[in-house]
């Protein structure tokens, strides 16, 4: 059965996937309608993403599931769902709105220094720069991978207990007495 959930979770992450780039063209619109968008689509991420572990315990899984085996298959669908709409961001960052990171870091270097010179607080020579090497395509989408399969465990803990299902004692046994 462990191969079952590797199938599954690639099945329904590709699904997740698609969610996941819609929310992130959503979210990087400046329209506020396209921005409460991306907020009911998260709600309807999460909604679907329970129905997805019901799925997998239901057909793919023989009706029972441990909390284990729907944390795991919660994680995998959110990190297979990352890895997929990462190539989505890849290509936006890369190809379509090649400036959307470096306006993203001007914006979040006049903040932080809005904030440091509010606050009197120092911040390390090298910080800026290390910010700025964060910014390219590349690193600023594997990010994305980590905080969505972080996002994925959290996800997990919370709806594992709602999805597993233990063997009912009225069903049939595999064992036969001798």
């Amino acid at each position: 059965m462990q191969s079952n959930v590797y199938h599954a979770a690639m099945k329904y992450g590709l699904l997740m996937g698609v969610l996941f780039s819609v929310n992130f063209l959503f979210s990087i619109s400046t329209t506020p309608f396209v921005a409460l968008l991306s907020y009911l689509l998260i709600a309807f991420i999460l909604v679907l993403t329970y129905r997805f572990a019901v799925a997998y315990r239901d057909k793919d899984n023989g009706g029972t599931c441990t909390f284990g085996q729907a944390f795991f298959f919660i994680f995998l669908l959110y990190l297979f769902a990352a890895i997929i709409s990462s190539v989505v961001k890849y290509v936006y960052f890369k190809f379509i709105d090649v400036n959307y990171l470096s306006e993203l870091l001007n914006k979040s270097s006049a903040i932080m220094q809005q904030i440091q010179e509010q606050f009197k607080l120092e911040v390390p020579d090298d910080y800026y720069d290390s910010m700025e090497k964060m910014m390219n395509p590349a690193m600023y989408t594997l990010q994305f991978i980590w905080v969505n399969a972080i996002l994925g465990g959290l996800v997990g803990l919370i709806m594992a207990p709602f999805v597993k299902k233990s063997k009912s004692i009225f069903d049939k046994n595999d064992e036969t007495p001798n």
